[in-house]
């Protein structure tokens, strides 16, 4: 029968600390800040992972990171009301394909071929929506939903008949607008 090899050795029910974690982070006005996530009930969760090519291999090579011990990591989320810890999660589950109001609307999702035609629609169709407007550059070839080319001729716009699926997004542009000038696109989220 095997024994226990110390007295005060774990069940296997109880949590066993992980050790240094590499943990991702994002950067703030104040230096960096962890990033948390949600599990696939809802909960959020603090993540660390135990090597940096898990996390690299997980949430890509451009993620930065640190690297704290798992009470560390615990201590820092804990006042945020934070108390679930994943270590090494295996985020394997697609994310839900984007579906605007247009596609129930309309049965396409509206696109522009360029980014001066993209500025020119915010310009004429979105002064008036407040707050952040953004626009998602897309892989044509990665969507799963069929792209029409469609309009009047000489203006021919993509229309995409279907959800987008999250993976086409190559990437986030915010549309910046300035009263009295023109509009610019800048990557979104904004760097420091």
């Amino acid at each position: 029968m095997p024994t226990a090899a110390h007295p005060e050795d774990p069940e296997p029910s109880e949590p066993v600390p992980a050790g240094p974690l590499y943990v991702p982070v994002r950067p703030g006005p104040a230096g960096c800040s962890a990033r948390f996530f949600r599990t696939p009930p809802g909960e959020r969760t603090a993540v660390g992972f135990t090597s940096e090519k898990r996390l690299t291999a997980t949430l890509g090579a451009d993620q930065n990171w640190i690297r704290l011990s798992e009470p560390a990591l615990r201590a820092l989320a804990e006042p945020l009301g934070v108390r679930r810890l994943t270590v090494d999660p295996q985020f394997s589950a697609p994310a839900p394909p984007y579906a605007p109001p247009s596609l129930d609307s309309e049965g396409f999702v509206h696109c522009s071929a360029d980014p001066g035609t993209a500025l020119a629609i915010a310009a004429s169709h979105y002064t008036g929506v407040r707050g952040t407007l953004l626009a998602v550059e897309l892989d044509e070839s990665a969507l799963t939903s069929r792209v029409r080319r469609e309009g009047e001729a000489g203006a021919r716009y993509p229309h995409v008949h279907g959800p987008l699926n999250r993976d086409a997004v190559v990437r986030v542009w915010e549309v910046v607008r300035t009263p009295g000038g023109p509009a610019r696109l800048a990557p979104w989220p904004p760097e420091g």
